[in-house]
């Protein structure tokens, strides 16, 4: 949903840790009968807009900063800062406009009426440098908390490359409504080795008075580009609340090492672009990993670079019941896709003795395939027995899963019996005792590929 074609960057640099922030209230301005024509706009470097503290009912801004935001400081939108030194809000024009460059700290939009809803600029930018707030290694750089209003950036975000410490900065949502980003890219930059992470985090919140749970989406329109790591989280799922959703949109391929955790995660590129991608040239990089039952479903065609590994991690530990097994579930959702690998990696040696179930639903629709080149996995903390790829909703003569080499045979030839009791059909009842997998070569563009489906005994 992009409403304007105004676009400034937004630029996080690595720079020095600090403790706490200066609290900076974006205001309605001065009142607007005790100052002229020009002493009131939405002009992010228009001093009269800015407090140190938050104003007083009617919130006319009659405390001045003696400065604009600082580089360490934290802007915070004050009540009626969607105002204009009048004592009317007008609807459709409540925003702020960065109107120059400048840097700044942290953003916070919070349950104060009559704020801003949008952040534009044109060509500016607006650079972000990290601040340790509590000797907390991780910084939330953008929240959204208990708000009821979508709130856009058109902005472009970059995270330059981190020289030392391995603080993860992160967008939340903790509100009852959007968070939007609709500016051109979000951009980590820096060597391969960089321990840049860029979290996107779809939290819940307690409703007052009640007992149960409501977060809002979080809406990525822009390319995520970088050699760092992007990380799509939500709160651990439970029957008491509703965990907000994360979509993936836009027309350009993003690229990064990405991960999946708890978060239901929409992926919705438009034809052409990758949701999912890399530009690194090394494989330990090209991984797109599920885990704590995270769940991603496709919302067409190809959303996944064929160059990436599918890997499932590590399940949720503390659930007795079966489904603690699913690290994650991709939902094809009726469409096809194709992937470098699939791998299981579990990094939990608490769980040790316990197997990873990773899930390829095939949803509701009609022809449609799964394939990759190869399915694998890495037997430290892993109960191999106990691990196995679950294709759900499979159609026999509709659904492919297909992969270039064989699971059924090791590189010399033998029986390869770990990989073989890895793929499992539950809709045709018990592995083993209902049904088999049977392996047929086929030819997908004039190559051969292996077909791998579940033949009733």
């Amino acid at each position: 949903m992009i409403k304007f074609k105004l676009f400034f960057t937004l630029l996080l640099v690595s720079g020095s840790l600090l403790f706490g922030a200066t609290e900076f209230w974006f205001t309605r301005g001065i009142n607007q009968a005790t100052g002229t024509a020009q002493t009131n706009n939405r002009n992010y470097g228009n001093l009269n807009n800015w407090s140190k503290s938050l104003p007083a009912n009617p919130y006319y801004n009659t405390v001045l900063a003696d400065s604009l935001p600082t580089a360490s400081g934290k802007v915070r939108l004050a009540t009626n800062s969607g105002a204009n030194g009048s004592a009317n809000i007008d609807n459709n024009n409540k925003y702020i406009n960065l109107d120059g460059d400048y840097s700044v700290g942290q953003f916070e939009v919070s349950a104060y009426g009559g704020i801003p809803t949008e952040f534009r600029g044109s060509d500016r930018t607006l650079t972000f440098n990290t601040v340790k707030v509590d000797n907390r290694s991780q910084v939330d750089i953008i929240a959204k908390y208990a708000n009821s209003i979508d709130f856009t950036f058109y902005i472009n975000l970059a995270i330059a490359d981190r020289t030392s410490g391995s603080a993860t900065v992160t967008i939340l949502n903790s509100s009852d409504s959007a968070l939007i980003f609709s500016g051109k890219t979000i951009s980590m930059l820096g060597k391969e080795s960089s321990t840049a992470t860029l979290q996107f985090a779809a939290k819940a919140r307690t409703q007052s008075g009640t007992n149960s749970y409501q977060a809002g989406n979080i809406n990525i329109e822009s390319q995520l580009t970088g050699l760092g790591t992007v990380q799509f989280i939500a709160d651990d799922p439970s029957e008491t609340q509703t965990v907000g959703s994360i979509w993936v949109m836009g027309t350009e391929t993003n690229t990064a090492t990405f991960v999946a955790s708890y978060v239901r995660l929409y992926l919705d590129k438009s034809p052409g672009a990758y949701a999912i991608s890399s530009v690194s040239t090394s494989t330990d990089r090209q991984v797109f990993t599920l885990q704590n039952r995270a769940y991603v479903c496709l919302m067409r065609d190809n959303q996944i670079d064929p160059i990436m590994e599918l890997r499932f991690g590590t399940p949720i530990s503390n659930r007795p019941d079966d489904s603690s097994l699913v690290a994650g579930v991709l939902d094809l959702n009726g469409y096809s896709e194709s992937v470098r690998r699939i791998y299981f990696n579990k990094s939990d040696a608490g769980m040790v003795t316990s197997g990873v179930i990773g899930v390829i639903d095939f949803g509701n629709g009609g022809e449609q395939s799964f394939t990759c080149q190869s399915l694998s996995y890495y037997q430290r903390y892993l109960n191999v027995g106990a691990t196995w790829v679950e294709f759900r909703n499979y159609k026999l003569g509709e659904d492919h899963f297909y992969c270039k080499e064989t699971i059924f045979r090791t590189a010399t030839g033998a029986e390869d019996t770990n990989r073989k009791n890895m793929l499992r059909f539950p809709e045709f009842g018990v592995y083993g005792v209902d049904y088999q997998v049977v392996e047929t070569t086929v030819t997908i563009n004039g190559e051969s590929y292996f077909e791998y489906s579940p033949q009733p005994l």
